[in-house]
């Protein structure tokens, strides 16, 4: 498990959408975190620094919406 999935499982269980066991409160919230951490893992594996990732997210984003 890397630090950006690390962080968002904190970040999980402080919104409440998953409990200190790391079980969802549904299938749809875990449906969506497990997309959520697919992401972060490919952005994670892809070794962006912080203005290239910066970049990229804001590309991403644009895409996105």
């Amino acid at each position: 498990m890397n630090n950006l999935e690390k962080h968002a499982r904190e970040e999980f269980r402080a919104a409440g959408w998953m409990d200190e066991n790391d079980r969802f409160k549904d299938e749809m919230q875990a449906a969506i975190c497990a997309d959520v951490l697919d992401l972060l893992n490919l952005f994670s594996k892809q070794g962006h620094s912080g203005s290239s990732g910066s970049y990229a997210l804001s590309m991403f984003e644009r895409l996105v919406d």
